[in-house]
């Protein structure tokens, strides 16, 4: 899991100690760490690359 604050708060914590997971948390700044930064670029890709918008703000417009 990444390091967002939502994913450490008592009802999550507790949910997991509940049903005997343990949370694991990357390391803040290894984002190489966590295996779903993978898709993101070709993702980003996927979606620039079948638009004319110059950029993600732009896109986020609509």
């Amino acid at each position: 899991m990444d390091n967002l604050s939502a994913n450490k708060t008592p009802a999550i914590r507790t949910s997991a100690g509940q049903n005997k997971v343990e949370l694991s948390l990357t390391p803040i700044g290894a984002s190489w760490a966590n295996p779903i930064e993978d898709q993101f670029g070709p993702l980003r890709n996927f979606v620039m690359d079948g638009s004319n918008h110059p950029n993600h703000p732009a896109l986020a417009l609509l």
